[in-house]
């Protein structure tokens, strides 16, 4: 069953998070386990607060993702680009429009 979690991150340099994100999948997509897409997006009562929502195909792969050497290096380097701690959201999929 398709897994969601949404990263939410405060950031004055929304470029330097987009390239960690779409560099993070150019190297890493069809590697990291269940890893599907990201994108970002920007909440816009609250400037300077991202949402980056991040697919995978099973919460078991997401977790396994989260174990790797090299998530907790882009993590780590992650955190340099944003002003405090992520606050994470994981969802399951009910139902999707985009499904037949």
């Amino acid at each position: 069953m398709a897994f969601t979690q949404i990263i939410e991150v405060q950031s004055d340099d929304v470029e330097a998070v987009e390239k960690h994100v779409f560099d993070w999948d150019r190297r890493q997509k069809g590697i990291a386990p269940g890893y599907q897409s990201a994108r970002i997006l920007a909440d816009r009562k609250l400037p300077g607060t991202y949402l980056i929502e991040v697919e995978f195909d099973s919460e078991e792969d997401a977790k396994r993702n989260d174990a790797r050497q090299e998530t907790n290096e882009w993590t780590n380097q992650f955190r340099t680009l944003i002003k405090s701690d992520p606050s994470y959201r994981n969802l399951t999929e009910v139902c999707s429009t985009d499904r037949s």
